[in-house]
């Protein structure tokens, strides 16, 4: 039974993280810090922001849902010379946030099976 019908209070978490001037703070990849850390955050083949993005053409819609600039091959070679490295690194993340009660077993396996489809690493 899902938290929501027993009451029980959704896990807590690390807030994002926020500089001087109240805006997210972001690593050197250019994804916010802290906050639950997802598998497309912790193993990225993309950059998502909640924002639009800076040296592009804005739309009416990035207000509201953000963007996403896909790593290109390069960079994703880079980042996972090995499909197993790249699997092993979802799988990991995926476990913690389940154990944690960040993500769902079905959102989870989701997850898992798109990083599998996606062809990423080696």
């Amino acid at each position: 039974m899902g938290r929501a019908r027993t009451g029980t209070p959704p896990p807590a978490a690390e807030r994002i993280t926020r500089d001087g001037q109240g805006r997210i703070a972001r690593g050197a990849d250019g994804h916010a810090l802290g906050g639950i850390r997802l598998s497309q955050v912790e193993v990225p083949t993309a950059l998502n922001t909640g924002a639009n993005r800076p040296d592009g053409p804005g739309n009416e819609f990035c207000v509201l849902f953000g963007s996403h600039a896909p790593y290109d091959d390069d960079r994703l070679a880079e980042l996972y010379p090995t499909r197993a490295g790249y699997l092993a690194a979802v799988t990991r993340v995926e476990l913690r946030n389940l154990r944690d009660g960040y993500i769902t077993r079905a959102d989870s396996a989701r997850n898992r099976r798109e990083a599998a489809l996606s062809g990423i690493g080696g």
